[in-house]
């Protein structure tokens, strides 16, 4: 009965935390409601994509830019994904460059987050030297709620080299 007595405020406390009972705040954890499993602690959504990665240069820059990947089988949102590029100016002069992202479908662009990129700043391409670049992103598990984005098969993502003046 002692015992009772002494744990009684505790349990009373954390029953309240729990339910919200007594004006207390609940403390409750978000849950991914869709069906998914679980890539390094990411919800991931269950239904599988292929990546197509396309690499371009705008006009008539002297720059050769390639995706060293150009295609993911078994892509699924949530997951994180490691692109890999290489950039080579091919003149013997300096270039400045930015390299621009697109996605398709373009409803999807939204839910990207890119974690590591070598597009975020322009960059003196030195000539003759070559650069790998690598690009690590993901796309929000909050898509599997956008349908028309993701009645595709095919993801696009496409990095295009801007030569500036």
């Amino acid at each position: 009965m002692i015992a009772l007595v002494i744990a009684a405020p505790t349990l009373y406390n954390l029953f309240c935390r729990v339910t919200g009972y007594g004006g207390t705040a609940a403390n409750t954890l978000a849950v991914y409601e869709r069906p998914a499993q679980t890539i390094s602690g990411l919800a991931v959504h269950p239904r599988p994509y292929q990546v197509v990665v396309d690499a371009q240069v705008s006009g008539a820059a002297p720059i050769a830019f390639i995706a060293k990947q150009r295609k993911i089988d078994g892509f699924r949102i949530g997951q994180r994904v490691l692109l890999e590029f290489s950039v080579e100016n091919v003149s013997d002069a300096p270039i400045l460059a930015q390299a621009i992202h697109q996605i398709r479908p373009e409803g999807l662009a939204p839910y990207m987050q890119v974690q590591e990129c070598f597009c975020t700043s322009e960059q003196v391409l030195e000539p003759g030297k070559r650069y790998d670049y690598a690009l690590v992103m993901r796309f929000d598990p909050a898509a599997a709620d956008n349908l028309d984005a993701l009645r595709e098969e095919v993801i696009h993502v496409r990095y295009e080299y801007l030569k500036k003046s």
